[in-house]
């Protein structure tokens, strides 16, 4: 049986984050985030008839940003 704590890490791992969710997160203009989104510089998780619909995953987006200076480059676009 899984601890409350190995539960909740499991959780926080697949916690999908909306785009406004992700803006807030990183204190960025949802519109600049979108920007990021489209040229597929995030990772996002797409789905829908015209794959409009966009996720992010918790756990990919802390990887992306330790990976590099992602927040460097997304407030360059501002």
């Amino acid at each position: 049986m899984k601890s409350q704590d190995e539960s909740q890490n499991i959780s926080e791992r697949h916690t999908l984050m909306t785009l406004r969710e992700l803006s807030a997160y990183l204190n960025v203009a949802p519109s600049t985030l979108y920007k990021v989104v489209v040229r597929g510089e995030i990772p996002a998780v797409r789905w829908g008839e015209r794959r409009q619909t966009v996720r992010f995953r918790r756990e990919a987006i802390k990887a992306w940003l330790d990976d590099r200076d992602s927040l460097q480059h997304i407030n360059d676009l501002k």
